[in-house]
């Protein structure tokens, strides 16, 4: 898929609008700098203290409340969120998604973590 094509198709999830003076994209300061380490970071979100989930072409990279940096593959990170939305349905406050025993990634909020739940479907699809 064309890079034109994944931004706009970006921009239609509402990422920028949902997440607010915490969205990131490829002027942000965390995207150049995860690029500058060979990484495919495309956009996402940070809080002022540094905590970011950020989407990249082929996996999500992180660092969590606890400051651990980690990268997971965008198909296992999907299915964790799959798990977690059935289990908790639209009852949950969903600001940070457990991934494993001690790692928590941050998704903000309900409608956040849908645009970005989108935004890693689109790239997720484009590879196959």
């Amino acid at each position: 898929m064309k890079s034109v094509n994944i931004k706009a198709r970006i921009k239609r999830n509402l990422l920028a609008k949902l997440s607010g003076k915490y969205y990131r994209d490829e002027g942000s300061d965390i995207i150049q700098y995860l690029n500058k380490n060979n990484v495919k970071a495309l956009v996402g979100i940070q809080q002022d203290d540094g905590i970011y989930t950020i989407i990249g072409t082929e996996k999500i990279y992180y660092l969590t409340p606890s400051m651990t940096k980690g990268e997971i593959v965008i198909g296992d990170f999907l299915t964790i969120l799959n798990q977690v939305a059935f289990t908790f349905g639209k009852s949950e406050k969903y600001e940070f998604i457990k991934i494993n025993e001690h790692d928590y990634v941050w998704v903000m909020n309900l409608e956040t973590m849908n645009a970005l739940w989108n935004t890693m479907l689109l790239l997720y699809n484009a590879g196959d």
